[in-house]
């Protein structure tokens, strides 16, 4: 099939108001999507982000703002006039019809030449493999081949962009990261811009060139996988974005040294945190980024360090998830790959340890703030 080309998709103060006396279920969301772009919004149930989809596919009308694709303002237009391909969590395959004749449909309703179309089909139903397939009706599939018929159904008359709801959520584990990796694989030879909708987020980790996370209708924060999940800017991605460890307090700078101070800690921090000093903040630490040492094996230096109590181990199979409750009263968690795991066992009182640069600063909204107490500096050895 040969390659599509990508389009460019712009929000402009996007927003969307379904009663007066409600919040808008979409609030002033502007964002840019490059042409060939794989754009993951993700967020929780209720956060905005199917609806702002909906919108860029003409499904909702727009209370408020633009919505721009390839250099044309399409908010006045009707769906079929945007020429945008859509895949949703539930296939909506014509039970009548065979996997070709549902995938060809797209191109009926554009008057395609039946030679023109035939051809099409093959080449689309190739790429999801599914070329043997094409005489048999949806319900003599699985439900992972319904997913690939509604893919190449999508792309077959050749869309820029590629709208996709929730594509993966009525499958199994297995075949939703099967799936995945087709997915990816579409994108990277097709040229299509994607723009994709889940609240799983290691789904959104594995695909997306940028994710786009989405917070009680407004964007939180738009950035790669990884620097989203190294460098949360808020609480409400850190938390969303995969597991972390929370420490609270107010953000200090003595002696030219940045520091968290909360009850019982002092913790170092880069000096990423000078823009909310005096301010509730929080330092927020992976669970693999943590350490612990048992029975006064040495830390590094240059650390943040405090005591805590093994409280819980549980066996991931990769790796294996310690629980701990510090001496502070807060708790947390790390996770240890097979084969490198500490001698932490329950009940253990052990040393919780991360480098400084492994702690992201953010603020720390309605977090109770303590004032300097004169704490040491949790930098042992």
């Amino acid at each position: 099939m040969a390659e599509m080309r990508g389009a460019a998709v712009r929000l402009v103060g996007v927003s969307k108001r379904y009663a007066d006396h409600q919040p808008p279920a979409v609030d002033d969301v502007h964002l840019e999507i490059g042409a060939g772009e794989f754009m993951t919004l993700l967020g929780p149930s209720g956060s905005g982000k199917s609806t702002t989809l909906n919108m860029i596919a003409g499904f909702e009308r727009l209370t408020a703002g633009d919505i721009i694709i390839d250099g044309v303002r399409v908010a006045s237009l009707p769906p079929y006039k945007r020429d945008l391909g859509m895949v949703f969590q539930h296939y909506a395959l014509f039970p009548h019809m065979t996997v070709a004749q549902n995938v060809a449909f797209p191109l009926e309703q554009r008057n395609v030449g039946r030679p023109e179309a035939r051809r099409r089909v093959a080449d689309v139903l190739e790429l999801v493999g599914l070329e043997h397939l094409g005489d048999r009706l949806p319900g003599q599939i699985s439900g992972g081949q319904a997913q690939r018929v509604a893919l190449a159904r999508a792309v077959v008359f050749e869309p820029h962009v590629l709208l996709m709801d929730e594509p993966l959520g009525a499958l199994d584990k297995k075949m939703r990261e099967q799936l995945q990796g087709e997915i990816a694989r579409m994108h990277r030879e097709l040229g299509i811009t994607f723009v994709f909708v889940t609240h799983d987020q290691e789904e959104a980790l594995a695909l997306s060139d940028r994710i786009a996370v989405f917070d009680r209708g407004r964007i939180a924060q738009v950035d790669t996988p990884r620097e989203l999940y190294a460098r949360p800017s808020s609480l409400f991605v850190a938390d969303f974005l995969g597991e972390s460890n929370v420490f609270t307090g107010t953000i200090s700078q003595r002696h030219g040294r940045m520091s968290l101070v909360g009850e019982g800690y002092e913790l170092r921090t880069d000096d990423d945190g000078a823009r909310l000093v005096g301010t509730a903040g929080a330092v927020v630490v992976r669970p693999e980024r943590t350490r612990l040492s048992v029975d006064d094996v040495p830390v590094e230096h240059g650390v943040n360090a405090m005591t805590a109590t093994v409280t819980g181990i549980v066996y991931q199979g990769a790796s294996r998830k310690v629980a701990f409750r510090t001496e502070a009263g807060t708790s947390g968690s790390a996770r240890e790959p097979a084969g490198g795991e500490s001698a932490a066992r329950p009940g253990d009182l052990v040393t919780v340890w991360w480098r400084v640069a492994d702690g992201v600063v953010v603020p720390a909204h309605g977090a109770p703030a303590a004032e300097p107490s004169g704490v040491a500096l949790a930098e042992p050895r």
